[in-house]
């Protein structure tokens, strides 16, 4: 006897669940009820599970340095903005796409598949060394992206704060944990996001922040005046 699919899912659906790792809570209910797990204890898993940080080789680094546009495709990419909309924004030709598409395929970044689409060969998140030759590009977006928000109206989703305190290293080292506790919260809010909502309704949130001892003759300057 063969026993009938408890599941009827087409193949292509399928495929498409894991290729964009989407997939629909109503399919995902489903799936647990079929093989009698928890829902909840899905979702506990997922929480304790920890990105995983990888690097650029330098030498994909270096490259990506020398083409700053090709380093702006690829981040876009990355934040899943739709390639026509990319396309649209930059005045870019279809052959302009593909010629993109094939230099990031060199190194080994994405693959370039036959409809023209671009599939990036690496999903996890990216950290890019400190002493690389990216850092200068790094630098370059976060500068562009505090002055968008310190121009920005204000509101629920968009906050500029900017303080200096005197206080004790201990102090000072407490707030240090608690930027990492929120780096750690942000990170396992977005995972949750992602495993419930479909990638089209998520939006792309940026945190830049810089906490540190501050020595203000080494970055404020004061010139002598002219005249009498």
């Amino acid at each position: 006897m063969v026993a009938r699919p408890r599941l009827l899912v087409p193949l292509p659906a399928t495929k498409r669940v894991f290729s964009a790792k989407d997939c629909k809570l109503s399919r995902l209910i489903e799936i647990c009820q079929i093989l009698e797990v928890d829902l909840n204890d899905v979702f506990e898993r997922a929480a304790r599970v920890q990105d995983t940080i990888t690097h650029l080789p330098r030498k994909t680094e270096a490259a990506l340095a020398a083409d700053p546009s090709l380093m702006n495709f690829f981040v876009l990419l990355r934040d899943n903005i739709p390639q026509d909309q990319i396309a649209r924004r930059f005045n870019l030709s279809d052959a302009d796409m593909f010629r993109l598409g094939r230099k990031l395929e060199a190194l080994d970044l994405a693959e370039v598949m036959e409809t023209g689409k671009i599939r990036l060969t690496a999903e996890t998140p990216m950290r890019f060394r400190r002493d690389g030759p990216l850092m200068s590009v790094v630098q370059q977006i976060n500068e562009r992206f505090v002055a968008q928000i310190l121009m920005a109206p204000q509101d629920d989703q968009t906050k500029f704060v900017a303080l200096t305190r005197r206080m004790l290293p201990d102090s000072a080292a407490k707030v240090t944990a608690e930027l990492q506790a929120l780096h750690t919260l942000i990170a396992g809010l977005a995972r949750q996001d992602q495993l419930l909502a479909p990638s089209g309704d998520l939006v792309a949130c940026k945190l830049t922040a810089a906490w540190g001892t501050v020595d203000y003759t080494e970055i404020l300057e004061v010139r002598a005046p002219k005249g009498p």
